[in-house]
C-alpha cells in the first residue's frame, strides 16, 4: 500500500510539473506579430519628434538585451522533480519505520506468549520423613517439585541437600548441591503436578560436606538449612532452560526433627535466583 502511495503521489507532481512549463511557442509567435506592424509618421516636425521618441521607447522595449522578466520557481520542472523525489523519500522512509514497528510488536507478541505459557517450577523442602532422630543417626527430609505453570516442563537437573552446622561453618558462596536425582532426569511434569524427593542431612568440615549420623541426644536448638537446584526446559521447543533455586530453614530440638521448613531470609542471593 504505501508503494503504491508513493507511485500515485511521484505521477501527481510530475504531471503537474510537465503542466508548468512555460509555452514558447505563444512567445514567439506574438513577437512575430509584433514585429510585423508596419511604422506610422506624422506630417509635422512636432509629431515626429514625438513620435521618435516613442518608437525608440518601443524599440528599447522591445530588444531582446532589455528584456528581464525571470521565469517564477512553480513553472520551473527541475523544481517539481525535487519536490517529487523528496516526498518519495518521505514516504519510503515511514514505510520502513512502519515495517521496523511491526516487526517489534510481533517479536514483544512472541515473547509475551511464550512468557504466559511456559512452565513454572516452584521447589522446596517440607518437613523431615522422620520425627525423630533414628538409632542410626540419620535422617531423610522431604522436598516437593511442582508445576504451576501452562504447558510441560522437562526436567534436566535436581539436587539438594540439607546442612547442619550453618552457624559454625556459613554456607560457601557457590553453592555446592551435590549428586543430581539421575531417575527423574528428563522427567516431564504436566502443570499442577509435584513430584517428591528425598535428601539427607549433611554436615560442613574444611569446606567439604559429609553425611551427617547424628546420635547423641542434644538439649539445645540448632538451625537447619535445607537448599537445592531444579533446571527444566519446555516442551515446545523454545530452546531456554529455567532454573529454579530455593533455600529454606527448620530446627532441631535435641532428637526432634519434626518442625517445618520456612523460606530462610538470610539466605545468600546465589541461593535462591530463579529464571
Amino acid at each position: 500500500m504505501p508503494n503504491r502511495l508513493a507511485l500515485a503521489v511521484a505521477a501527481l507532481f510530475t504531471a503537474l510539473a510537465l503542466a508548468a512549463q512555460p509555452d514558447d511557442a505563444a512567445y514567439k509567435k506574438n513577437d512575430g506579430a509584433a514585429q510585423s506592424q508596419p511604422a506610422v509618421h506624422a506630417s509635422d516636425s512636432v509629431n515626429k519628434q514625438t513620435d521618435g521618441k516613442n518608437d525608440d521607447a518601443k524599440a528599447g522595449e522591445n530588444s531582446p538585451c532589455m528584456n528581464t522578466s525571470i521565469t517564477p520557481w512553480h513553472k520551473k520542472p527541475e523544481w517539481w522533480t525535487l519536490i517529487v523525489t523528496a516526498l518519495a523519500a518521505c514516504i519510503v522512509g515511514w514505510q520502513s519505520w512502519e515495517t521496523r514497528k511491526a516487526a517489534q510488536a510481533a517479536l514483544w507478541n512472541a515473547q509475551a506468549m511464550i512468557t504466559a505459557e511456559r512452565p513454572w517450577i516452584v521447589a522446596g523442602f517440607t518437613k523431615s520423613q522422620e520425627e525423630t532422630v533414628p538409632k542410626e543417626g540419620w535422617v531423610r527430609f522431604n522436598w516437593e517439585v511442582k508445576n504451576v505453570g501452562r504447558t510441560p516442563a522437562r526436567l534436566t537437573f535436581a539436587a539438594a541437600r540439607v546442612v547442619f552446622n550453618v552457624d559454625k561453618e556459613p554456607l560457601p558462596d557457590i553453592p555446592d548441591y551435590g549428586e543430581p536425582e539421575y531417575y527423574f532426569t528428563e522427567r516431564v511434569i504436566v502443570p499442577g503436578a509435584t513430584l517428591a524427593f528425598l535428601s539427607h542431612w549433611y554436615e560442613r568440615k574444611g569446606g567439604k560436606y559429609r553425611r551427617l549420623y547424628q546420635t547423641e541426644d542434644l538439649n539445645v536448638v540448632d538451625l537447619l538449612v535445607g537448599f537445592g537446584c531444579v533446571t527444566y526446559r519446555d516442551t515446545f521447543n523454545s530452546g531456554r532452560e529455567y532454573v529454579t533455586r530455593f533455600c529454606d530453614e527448620s530446627t532441631i530440638t535435641g532428637m526432634d526433627v519434626s518442625d517445618p521448613f520456612s523460606p530462610w531470609m538470610d539466605a545468600p542471593s546465589e541461593y535462591t535466583d530463579c529464571t
